[in-house]
C-alpha cells in the first residue's frame, strides 16, 4: 500500500482525493482516475511538515489539515501550496484557544469549525482566524460534548458530531437541535 494510517479521505467539489496519512505524516492529493499529483509533508513543525495529520477538509480552492500534534490548523491552495496557518497555543484569550484538533472543516458560509480535542468541544472561526462561537461546551447542557471524535458539516448549516455512542446536531450557531444515539 501506497499509506501507512490513512485516516482521513477529501473530495473537493472538481473530483480531486486528497488523503491524510497519519502514519507518514503526509498529505496526497489525486486527480480524478487517481492519478498521484502532489504530496507534502514529513514529520515536523515546519509549514510542509506535519505531526500526525488528523484530518483533511478539502474545499474546491483550498485544503485544511488538522495537524494534532503540532496543535494547528494548516491552510493550502488547491495545489498543496501554503497559504496560512492557525495555531491553537498562539491564540490571545485562552478560552477560545484549542488543543490537539481531530477535524476541521469549512461551512458553506466560509466559517472553520475546529474539534478541539483538547477541551472536547468545536470551535467556530472565522476564515481570518476570529473567534466566533464554542459549540458542545460543559455549558451546553445535555448537548455538552463527551468524547468528541469527528464531524461532518451539511450543506444546510447543520453540524453532526460523533461522540463517543452519540451523535449530536447542531444548527449553524451551536444549538443542539437533536441527539442519534
Amino acid at each position: 500500500g501506497k499509506f501507512s494510517d490513512a485516516v482521513s479521505v477529501s473530495i473537493n467539489d472538481a473530483g480531486f482525493v486528497f488523503v491524510a496519512d497519519a502514519g507518514k505524516n503526509e498529505i496526497v492529493k489525486f486527480d480524478t482516475l487517481v492519478k498521484e499529483l502532489a504530496t507534502i509533508g514529513g514529520y515536523g513543525w515546519g509549514i510542509n511538515q506535519f505531526d500526525r495529520p488528523a484530518d483533511v477538509f478539502a474545499s474546491t480552492l483550498n485544503v485544511y489539515v488538522a495537524d494534532e500534534n503540532n496543535s494547528r490548523i494548516v491552510f493550502y491552495d488547491k495545489d498543496l501550496n501554503f497559504i496560512s496557518q492557525l495555531k491553537g497555543t498562539e491564540i490571545s484569550e485562552e478560552e477560545n484557544a484549542f488543543g490537539y484538533p481531530l477535524a476541521c472543516g469549512v461551512s458553506n458560509r466560509g466559517d472553520l469549525f475546529v474539534l478541539d480535542s483538547d477541551n472536547g468541544r468545536i470551535i467556530k472561526y472565522d476564515l481570518a482566524g476570529r473567534f466566533l462561537a464554542i459549540i458542545g461546551a460543559e455549558d451546553a447542557g445535555s448537548f455538552a460534548l463527551v468524547n468528541p471524535v469527528a464531524f461532518a458539516l451539511s450543506p444546510k448549516g447543520k453540524l453532526f458530531v460523533a461522540d463517543g455512542t452519540n451523535i449530536c446536531v447542531y444548527d449553524f450557531f451551536g444549538n443542539g437541535l437533536f441527539k442519534f444515539d
